[in-house]
């Protein structure tokens, strides 16, 4: 019993570095990201690859399914997350002969790569950790992965500022190395879910079809996606008009990442419960609509 306690607390040291430093990573690659692709192409080209990515996205998400059906998450996320160190290495050759061909290829990279590598990251936690004790220690995760947003953000502005933006791509890569080693020490699952072969289950379309509930819920999301989408657009737009060079487009978008991480860490910490459970999920949902009508409204009057 004392060998296995021991055990889970080194699993969830090694947790708690690898959700940290995979958050840090996601952040300030979307930095460099959005850095390196306003730097090479028009703002008005940017719907374009948003497009591009969120089909690429899906078809990375539909091929991980497939996989995590014949492979556990602790063998194939780690593998995914050396190929992915491997691809910035590749991107990090390709920039100095082929920038605008390279800014392209790390959109879609990022976009493929961010979803599957966190949401597999949690189900190796799922399968790790012991669902009566797990709550707590899936608490502490999160709150490591919050503060490697701001990490992430803060990383990718002191980089900028004392290296170029091809260096960030290097940088990258060795924190997906690093997320390789601490999600693969995380260690096999202490429970075994059997699975029986003969249970069918229905695809997510047919329940949504057959839920008007879940139906409300898609319709709320796809919303909430293109009002994120039209703002994303406005601010990177102003941002592109401001900052013409990869660094300070990278310097930027990182103070203002690691800055909404902050914030974003101190209002769940502080009044996310309390308002979750006064108000309920419809007006806490509602926080973020309202908020960018908000501010949006501010913004046309000045």
């Amino acid at each position: 019993m004392e060998g296995n306690k021991r055990t889970d607390t080194l699993a969830l040291v090694f947790a708690l570095i690898a959700a940290t430093t995979m958050i840090a990573q996601q952040v300030a690659g979307k930095a460099t990201r959005d850095a390196l692709f306003l730097s090479n192409f028009d703002v008005t080209n940017l719907p374009k690859v948003v497009i591009a990515a969120a089909i690429a996205s899906i078809t990375g998400v539909l091929i991980m399914s497939r996989l995590l059906s014949r492979f556990s998450p602790i063998t194939l996320v780690p593998a995914v997350f050396g190929l992915s160190a491997v691809l910035f290495v590749g991107e990090w050759v390709l920039l100095d002969y082929q920038p605008r061909v390279a800014s392209i290829i790390l959109y879609l990279h990022m976009a493929i790569f961010g979803a599957i590598l966190i949401s597999g990251f949690w189900s190796i936690i799922n399968e790790r950790f012991d669902p009566h004790s797990a709550k707590q220690r899936v608490a502490r995760i999160a709150a490591a992965a919050a503060l490697g947003g701001v990490i992430g953000g803060v990383l990718a502005t002191k980089v900028a500022e004392i290296m170029d933006v091809r260096t960030m791509l290097l940088f990258l890569s060795g924190l997906h190395v690093l997320c390789l080693v601490t999600v693969r020490c995380i260690g096999t699952p202490t429970r075994i879910i059997p699975i029986d072969n003969a249970v069918r289950t229905r695809s997510a379309f047919t329940v949504i079809s057959q839920t008007p509930y879940l139906q409300w819920m898609a319709v709320l999301m796809v919303l909430i996606a293109v009002m994120a989408a039209l703002v994303d657009y406005a601010f990177k737009s102003e941002a592109s008009a401001h900052y013409t060079d990869s660094e300070s487009l990278v310097a930027f978008f990182g103070s203002f990442y690691a800055a909404i991480g902050v914030l974003g860490f101190v209002l769940q910490s502080l009044l996310g419960r309390r308002i979750l459970q006064r108000f309920g999920i419809g007006m806490t949902i509602a926080i973020l609509p309202f908020t960018i009508a908000l501010f949006g409204t501010i913004g046309v009057l000045f």
